[in-house]
C-alpha cells in the first residue's frame, strides 16, 4: 500500500518536470518581443465577439484591455499613430464589460491629439456615467474635455 502511493507521487513529480521542462522550452523558443513591435492591434466587430466569447466577455475583454497596455507601454511605438487602435479596442472594452472603469479614463488620457480622438473619448466617457454614475472623475474628465 505505501509504494502504491509513492509510485504515484513519483509519476506526479516525474510529470510536473516534464511539463516544467517542456514550458521553458517553448518560452524560450518565442520571439514575443518582435512580434509585439511588428504586429498591430486587430479589433474585432463587438457583437461577433461578444457572440464568439459564449458567456466569457469579460474574460476576452481583459485579454483586449491587457493589448492596449502593451500597445501603450511599448517603447518604441508612437501612441498617436495607434489611436485609432486603441479606442476601438477600448471600446470593445467597455462594449464587452462595460462595468469595468478604469479603460474609460484611460481613453480619456490617451486619446488628446486631435479633435475627433476626443470627441471619442468623450462618448466612452459619457457611456461610463451610465454604469459608473457616482464616479466623480468621469465627469470631471468629461467636464475638462468639453472645456478645453
Amino acid at each position: 500500500m505505501g509504494e502504491g502511493r509513492g509510485s504515484r507521487r513519483g509519476r506526479r513529480l516525474v510529470l510536473l518536470v516534464a511539463v516544467a521542462c517542456t514550458t521553458g522550452a517553448v518560452q524560450a523558443r518565442m520571439d514575443t518581443g518582435v512580434a509585439a513591435q511588428a504586429s498591430t492591434l486587430r479589433v474585432p466587430e463587438p457583437k461577433l465577439t461578444r457572440f464568439l466569447a459564449q458567456g466569457f466577455a469579460p474574460v476576452v475583454a481583459d485579454w483586449y484591455w491587457v493589448q492596449v497596455l502593451q500597445v501603450v507601454g511599448a517603447a518604441t511605438r508612437e501612441v498617436g499613430a495607434h489611436a485609432d487602435e486603441i479606442a476601438d479596442a477600448v471600446e470593445l472594452v467597455t462594449d464587452l464589460d462595460p462595468w469595468v472603469d478604469h479603460p474609460y479614463r484611460f481613453a480619456a488620457v490617451w486619446l488628446v491629439a486631435n479633435e475627433a480622438q476626443v470627441r471619442r473619448a468623450n462618448q466612452l466617457l459619457s457611456k461610463s456615467l451610465s454604469y459608473h454614475p457616482r464616479d466623480w472623475r468621469n465627469r470631471f474628465y468629461l467636464g475638462y474635455n468639453e472645456f478645453f
